[in-house]
């Protein structure tokens, strides 16, 4: 294991921070609201020192049993971030013993960070937990989603399929399905078709939700996935829409569709007969 982190995975680190302490639309979270990143990211050590955390090493592990679940999980990041990898078993021990959702993901993102199959498997875990709050099961599909882009072998976001598809059933909100919406095209390549086939349904579906957000996200989502089976299905939807804004929104993913179909299509031989 590398003992200093990339630049890439520091920059890795700071955005999965970003998504485990930014608070969810329309909910407040315990000890989440705002966040250490209101209008942008502020650097670990700032954060903690505005709760009176000094970053040295001792008083970071320390902080990893602080009652502030976000605390705890800026500590775990500081703590990866100038030690190298020498705090990885107090991380993993506070990470064994934390309870706090919002937390958890934290301290776990930070390990991942650094390659640790340790957090990503404790993200698997929660991601295929059914029992957790859809927004909590969105913030970690999403986590996992981005580490696959930098470290594709550490984690699969295919196994949070089944999870994120009964969360539609569960969601009471608009946000929530469009949260989750969001999340199916990170997933459609790593599923057996009956799944993905599933999940271009529920795009589908969600291009009449009553929210306009949702069902632009809906279109966003049938184009991410490259649903050209979908086709029919945005047209319709063109020709239902009421907002103008929405319409072209829609007729952008559309074209998206017709070219990936276009690009499909077996080309035609050239007529050789005299």
């Amino acid at each position: 294991m590398e003992k200093v982190a990339s630049k890439t995975s520091i920059a890795a680190m700071f955005l999965l921070l970003c998504i485990v302490l930014a608070p969810a639309q329309n909910s407040n979270p315990p000890h989440y609201t705002g966040g250490p990143i209101t209008g942008g990211p502020k650097p670990y050590s700032d954060v903690l020192r505005e709760h009176g955390i000094d970053t040295s090493e001792p008083s970071l592990i320390a902080a990893l049993s602080n009652s502030d679940p976000l605390v705890r999980s800026t500590a775990a990041y500081q703590l990866l971030a100038e030690h190298d990898y020498l705090a990885r078993p107090a991380i993993v021990k506070a990470l064994s013993a934390e309870t706090d959702n919002q937390a958890k993901m934290g301290i776990a993102s930070a390990l991942v960070g650094f390659g640790d199959p340790v957090g990503a498997k404790t993200l698997e875990s929660m991601c295929t937990d059914a029992t957790l709050p859809v927004d909590v099961t969105f913030r970690v599909v999403q986590q996992i989603a981005m580490v696959r882009l930098s470290q594709p072998k550490l984690v699969s976001v295919g196994k949070c399929a089944d999870v994120v598809l009964a969360a539609f059933d569960s969601a009471n909100q608009d946000y929530q399905r469009r949260e989750l919406v969001s999340v199916l095209p990170s997933m459609i390549h790593d599923v057996p078709k009956d799944k993905a086939d599933r999940m271009v349904t529920v795009a589908q579906n969600l291009l009449t939700a009553k929210e306009p957000a949702t069902r632009m996200g809906a279109g966003d989502a049938l184009a991410q996935m490259g649903s050209t089976a979908s086709i029919e299905s945005l047209r319709n939807a063109i020709q239902n829409e009421p907002d103008h804004n929405i319409r072209e929104w829609h007729q952008r993913n559309l074209d998206k569709l017709l070219k990936l179909q276009q690009q499909a299509a077996p080309t035609s031989p050239a007529n050789t007969s005299h």
